[in-house]
């Protein structure tokens, strides 16, 4: 994390201790805050023009086409929205203005906090801006802005909105359905996404506290695509006021829910609906809880410790909720790169984490793939083969998502969605998922496989050619060495779990569904025997793909006595 000014105490918080308007936008992604279910970006709820910004909130799951017809994760309502004015002067910060400025992931609480002391007119006030995405009710966030003049004594003016206006260097993806001020301290708001015609809903409500004084009563305010609270009180030098307020989000998207409206107005009803104190102690306590089978401790300096656990905080917050089949894109919910899609990454270097520390959480991984097989049979249909081809970047549907390159280039897919159901089971001994997804991702990618491979009559064996491999870059290839040993792994497990099946469970619904037949298998088990698979020279070193030391470079033979002294020097150091 080079971008990072680490100048924290402990080990436990990420710190940027100086303001830099000008990194904000990068500040931003390391700040964001997930539950899995929904991520908030790190940015100022306050209107920001010091430098770039990119305020965004995301829902797991929720895409909507765009022109080209290409999935896009959609930007929801800006529930975080702020106007503050301190004396009849709106805060905006600015060259010179800012002092004593902080803001701060603590990772063992999941809170993020911005702090500073803002000077306009001769007039100083510390801000103390804090923010939560629960872990406890994944629907809900909360928000809370602390403000206590220092030197002077005048009327403060908070107003807190929720507004779907949306991000003009944004495609605005959401077309409001309706707005409505719901009694003296709540606020709802419903949209609807344009092309894939999913209900979001959003309902707020507020609350503050002034320090021996009397809190402000909040006034409903705006109409239309932007509607609000403001609330107003008289300071003291040195008096604090905090205004707070809870979010529930809810969408058509989720399961057993006939109403998003009623949904999230159930949250804020009540006591509890009402207490932000009470929803950041619950929130705190489930990701204790989280950390206690997840917390590693290695030997080193300060710094690398910090970076362990902002990993593992992240893969953490991005777990993906029990009841919905959605997976965790190359960047979370950070922000919409690669339209917010899942790539193979997720297979390859996240499940196994949660595959240790929490299994459900793996389980739901693989559970989107399952749920988007049909997706992935139609990418192998698009390119002449059987079975299921799981996509280089897929959104809610599996479908190829990615640029036109990636369709039947990217096979290892296919290979790391099926190890990784295999680790899975490896690590949890979960039968029940063995005995279906395992086995459906299996039979699926089997027969993608065998499909896809090419007969070599002059080697009397199978190739897979034209490829890119695992590296994803240059020119397809053939015979790509990862992609090939894969291949044959995959084709061995899909023989393996089908014989199992068979021989436990003869009248599985599941095989007779699949339809897989002795002769199939046993055509599995040649093409993984036969297939092309590169042996190492004398040294130990594996070309990357067949003829790599020839395309690799214009100079092979250089290529060839570099790659045998590192093989020498690698069997040396054992």
């Amino acid at each position: 994390m080079p971008f990072l000014r680490l100048e924290c105490p402990t080990t436990w918080i990420v710190q940027e201790g100086e303001w830099d308007p000008a990194r904000n936008a990068a500040q931003e992604s390391v700040f964001t805050l997930s539950n899995g279910y929904l991520g908030i970006r790190g940015y100022p709820e306050e209107p920001f023009d010091a430098g770039p910004t990119r305020p965004a909130i995301h829902i797991a799951g929720i895409f909507d086409r765009g022109p080209d017809g290409a999935p896009e994760m959609v930007e929801i309502t800006n529930f975080l929205a702020v106007e503050i004015q301190l004396g009849g002067l709106p805060f905006r910060l600015g060259a010179g203005n800012v002092s004593h400025y902080s803001r701060v992931l603590g990772l063992k609480r999941g809170i993020l906090q911005r702090s500073l002391v803002y000077t306009e007119g001769g007039r100083s006030t510390r801000l103390e801006f804090e923010r939560f995405v629960s872990l406890s009710n994944l629907h809900v966030v909360g928000q809370s802005i602390t403000v206590t003049p220092l030197d002077w004594r005048g009327e403060i003016v908070v107003r807190l909105w929720l507004d779907a206006r949306g991000d003009s260097r944004v495609r605005r993806s959401l077309k409001l359905v309706h707005a409505e001020h719901m009694g003296r301290d709540r606020l709802l708001m419903a949209t609807q996404t344009e092309a894939s015609l999913l209900r979001i809903a959003h309902a707020c409500r507020c609350s503050s506290w002034v320090h021996q004084g009397s809190p402000a009563r909040p006034h409903l305010i705006g109409q239309g695509d932007r509607i609000g609270f403001e609330l107003m009180t008289t300071l003291e030098p040195g008096q604090q006021a905090a205004f707070e307020r809870l979010i529930s989000t809810y969408t058509s998207r989720d399961p057993d829910t006939d109403s998003v409206e009623r949904g999230c107005l159930d949250d804020v009803r009540g006591t509890e609906g009402g207490a932000y104190g009470v929803r950041r102690r619950l929130h705190v306590q489930a990701l204790q809880r989280r950390w206690e089978h997840a917390n590693i401790e290695i030997e080193g300096p300060e710094e690398d410790q910090r970076a362990v656990r902002f990993a593992v905080f992240q893969l953490m917050q991005h777990a993906p909720p029990r009841d919905l089949a959605v997976s965790i894109g190359a960047r979370g919910l950070s922000g919409d790169g690669h339209g917010g899609c899942i790539s193979w990454g997720t297979e390859l270097a996240m499940l196994p984490f949660f595959a240790s520390t929490n299994p459900p959480a793996a389980r739901q991984l693989l559970r989107y793939r399952t749920a988007t097989l049909e997706g992935a049979k139609r990418n192998a249909q698009a390119i002449g083969c059987q079975g299921a081809l799981f996509a280089w970047e897929s959104a809610d549907t599996g479908d190829e998502a990615g640029p036109g390159l990636a369709a039947g280039v990217q096979p290892h897919v296919d290979a790391a969605v099926a190890y990784a159901a295999w680790q899975y089971f490896e690590a949890t001994g979960d039968t029940a998922l063995r005995e279906r997804e395992l086995l459906t991702l299996a039979v699926g990618t089997a027969r993608f496989w065998a499909s896809r491979v090419t007969s070599n009559p002059a080697r009397k064996g199978y190739d897979i050619r034209a490829v890119s491999g695992p590296d994803e870059t240059g020119e397809p290839v053939d015979n790509s060495a990862y992609t090939n040993f894969m291949a044959a792994w995959n084709l061995r497990l899909a023989v393996q779990e089908v014989d199992r099946m068979r021989r436990t469970h003869r009248r599985s619904r599941l095989l007779g569904e699949f339809g897989v037949t002795k002769e199939e298998t046993l055509r599995w088990t040649a093409i993984a025997d036969s297939l092309y698979l590169p042996a190492p020279s004398p040294e130990g070193v594996w070309e990357q793909y067949e003829g790599f030391l020839v395309r690799a470079a214009p100079r092979p033979a250089a290529v060839a006595r570099a790659c045998r002294a590192w093989a020498r020097r690698h069997a040396a150091a054992g």
